[in-house]
């Protein structure tokens, strides 16, 4: 008997201790489930804003590229005949033959071969000349170099297999 009227006595409390453990085991589920969605959603803000790096790069490197593309289509075998002149003059070297051969086609680009035959007082000045074509703005490569002394005193003949490239775009 004691049992029932104390049932029956706290019969609200113990209802509402119970609607509040309820309370309690739904909000637990709910926070678990709302951390597990909070913890995705900053898993995939981190790989957004490593594609978002990368794409800037990619854009930063497009925009370089678009300036060498450029630079390279600028030239042809006249502009590059006129660069072995100029560039001789500065070297004190003397261009006995430029020699064009015909353009070889590549998928991504054009090459332009030369084959140049040159006069040097000296291997300072033959080198200068060297250095100053492969410096260039524009790409220019020295394919191949052959030197051989002249019965004059201190003078060279050399022969050389120089190399342009133009982008196709």
């Amino acid at each position: 008997m004691k049992a029932i009227e104390f049932i029956n006595k706290n019969k609200n409390t113990f209802f509402n201790i119970v609607l509040i453990l309820l309370a309690l085991f739904i909000s637990s589920k709910i926070y678990k489930s709302q951390g597990k969605t909070m913890e995705s959603l900053r898993e995939q803000t981190q790989e957004e804003s490593k594609k978002n790096e990368v794409l800037q790069d990619i854009s930063s490197l497009e925009k370089k590229i678009g300036l060498y593309k450029d630079l390279l289509n600028k030239k042809d075998a006249a502009s590059a005949i006129n660069t072995f002149g100029n560039i001789a003059k500065e070297s004190n070297v003397d261009i006995i033959s430029i020699k064009p051969y015909p353009e070889q086609k590549f998928t991504e680009y054009i090459k332009i071969p030369f084959e140049l035959s040159v006069n040097a007082p000296n291997y300072h000045s033959l080198g200068k000349f060297i250095s100053r074509i492969e410096n260039q703005q524009d790409v220019y490569m020295i394919d191949s170099l052959s030197i051989n002394a002249n019965n004059q005193p201190k003078e060279l003949n050399a022969s050389l297999k120089v190399s342009t490239v133009i982008l196709i775009k």
